[in-house]
């Protein structure tokens, strides 16, 4: 029963002389937990649109998705709708996600601030391995798949598209649906000192392919030293791709 509807009611009754100053204390006692809980929730309203725009803003267009879990206001804090644009700022300052901290502030006619906690996650398109990958592969796209993933706590780094990573060799074992990071992959050695690596030797318009060993670990472009298996001699050629030599006659 609202107010009026309870004045009128006793006003009906005809209490005695006295008594009205009761109820109307009883009256005020009873709305009073009420009003304050709807304030705050309208509060609460104003205060968690402010702050996913004040995330929006601050991720833009960069990641494919963000989710924000934000908590409560103290309901006990009773504070009052501001008439003016909230003031939102994030700490700790240095990061864009994961659990932060939100100082909103209303600079209006009832100035007021708040800390609020909240969860933010963001979601991009990333790398990841399409199945288990073993220590020591060159990475090739049916070894990739892109998914998207949580990347708010990925603090490692990670990489957005396949063709960053063909050729790379996987520096340990990877699981099935993991996402791939910087630290689990070597983008400079693409053969290693005793791996069996495919020699072609090219002149003349003669192409030639036989086996060998190398001698020595060599990025793309590098010059080392082979073993011909067939012929046991040392030859030296350039790295052209993942466990490929090419030797000019």
């Amino acid at each position: 029963m609202n107010r009026q509807a309870l004045e009128k009611a006793t006003a009906n009754k005809r209490l005695p002389t006295g008594t009205s100053h009761l109820v109307a204390l009883a009256v005020f006692w009873l709305t009073w937990p009420a009003q304050g809980a709807a304030e705050t929730t309208s509060t609460q309203a104003q205060v968690n649109v402010a702050i996913q725009q004040y995330v929006n803003d601050l991720h833009g267009k960069r990641f494919a998705r963000v989710e924000s879990d934000i908590q409560q206001i103290d309901s006990r804090m009773q504070l009052p709708l501001c008439d003016q644009p909230l003031k939102v700022e994030h700490r700790p300052a240095d990061r864009m996600a994961g659990r932060l901290t939100f100082k909103t502030s209303c600079e209006g006619s009832t100035r007021w601030s708040t800390h609020v906690a909240g969860n933010i996650r963001t979601f991009e398109q990333v790398v990841v391995a399409a199945a288990g990958i073993p220590n020591g592969t060159h990475l090739s796209s049916k070894d990739l798949a892109l998914q998207e993933q949580d990347v708010s706590v990925q603090h490692r780094g990670y990489f957005q598209a396949r063709e960053e990573l063909i050729g790379f060799m996987t520096k340990r074992t990877i699981s099935a649906g993991q996402i791939i990071t910087p630290l689990q992959v070597d983008p400079a050695r693409l053969v290693s000192k005793g791996e069996n690596v495919a020699i072609m030797a090219e002149g003349s318009g003669i192409l030639i392919r036989t086996s060998g060993v190398a001698l020595m670990d060599g990025a793309l472009g590098d010059l080392i030293q082979v073993r011909n298996t067939k012929s046991n001699t040392i030859v030296e050629g350039r790295i052209v791709a993942p466990g490929q030599i090419k030797v000019s006659l």
